[in-house]
């Protein structure tokens, strides 16, 4: 059990900082974008809420997600945004809203019963998406 909760600490240090990115990027980032501020705080605040609230098993599988999502998922949705002309912190600030609604997802089909889940109450990963896409602020699009 306590090792569980060091490497759910460990976890939550790291979901802040962008593995791709350096200390020194990440701080710049941090310190001069209001908008990946804003989600980078905001993605730690749902991970803390949504992973105190949750036991056991479910608890086990969210610390899983979560390693799966750092090592092999937020920096290739990143870069595949930043293909698309976003702005390096715009495209980590979309991909921690996305996240956020991720990990509130989880947090919904968890808490279902299992008559709910039979009946495909559940809800899809990708379920908050749309609403990430209209919230960009337009100097996130290079060039502008």
């Amino acid at each position: 059990m306590l090792r569980l909760l060091l490497a759910a600490c460990l976890l939550l240090a790291w979901s802040s900082m962008a593995i791709a990115m350096s200390d020194a990027e990440y701080k710049q980032m941090y310190s001069s974008s209001d908008y990946f501020r804003k989600a980078d705080d905001e993605l730690t605040r749902t991970w803390k809420d949504v992973y105190g609230n949750l036991t056991g098993e479910d608890k086990k599988n969210l610390l899983r997600d979560q390693r799966d999502w750092l090592k092999n998922q937020r920096d290739e949705q990143a870069r595949d945004l930043m293909e698309k002309g976003i702005r390096k912190d715009c495209a980590y600030a979309r991909v921690a809203h996305r996240r956020t609604g991720n990990l509130r997802v989880f947090e919904y089909n968890a808490n279902l019963s299992q008559e709910d889940k039979d009946a495909g109450r559940a809800r899809a990963d990708d379920y908050f998406y749309d609403e990430d896409e209209d919230n960009m602020p337009p100097e996130c699009l290079k060039g502008k």
